[in-house]
């Protein structure tokens, strides 16, 4: 049931339909990226097996009437520890996906644009992965999901 859009590629062309209601939008590929119109896409770079290391927090401002701090410390042997950032990104999970523990230390994965994390060898959490386009084997800003956790 829905609709969940629909692309096809066709020569330098690619064609995307994200709304059922609303018009295709074709795409041009240039160079590696797409391009629409005055927007180009570039493609996110595979990290597969990359090993975090240090503490990344999404936190509020300091003087925000909202205050949280939602961290994953890495270490370069795989393992992760949090202090919530696992909990709070489930909580808009619609798939129905059991909830990972509020405080957890376990191993991490990076496959396939995603950051698995394990708690005593099983998946607890899995979630969209993405380093911002600075070093990308050492990153000072990765997205988890679409939220920018910023390495302390």
């Amino acid at each position: 049931k829905g609709f969940y859009g629909r692309w096809k590629a066709e020569g330098n062309s690619v064609r995307i339909l994200r709304d059922a209601a609303k018009s295709e939008e074709v795409y041009q590929r240039e160079n590696g990226n797409l391009r629409l119109g005055d927007q180009v896409w570039t493609p996110i770079p595979r990290v597969d097996g990359l090993k975090l290391k240090g503490r990344y927090a999404y936190k509020s401002k300091p003087d925000g009437p909202l205050q949280y701090n939602y961290w994953l410390e890495f270490t370069e042997d795989g393992g992760f520890r949090t202090g919530g950032a696992l909990n709070w990104l489930a909580s808009a999970d619609l798939l129905g996906r059991p909830k990972p523990p509020g405080y957890a230390t376990g191993k991490n994965e990076l496959r396939d644009w995603t950051l698995w994390c394990k708690v005593d060898g099983k998946v607890v959490w899995s979630t969209d992965f993405m380093p911002l386009l600075d070093d990308l084997k050492d990153p000072a800003t990765i997205l988890l999901e679409t939220f920018p956790f910023t390495r302390e």
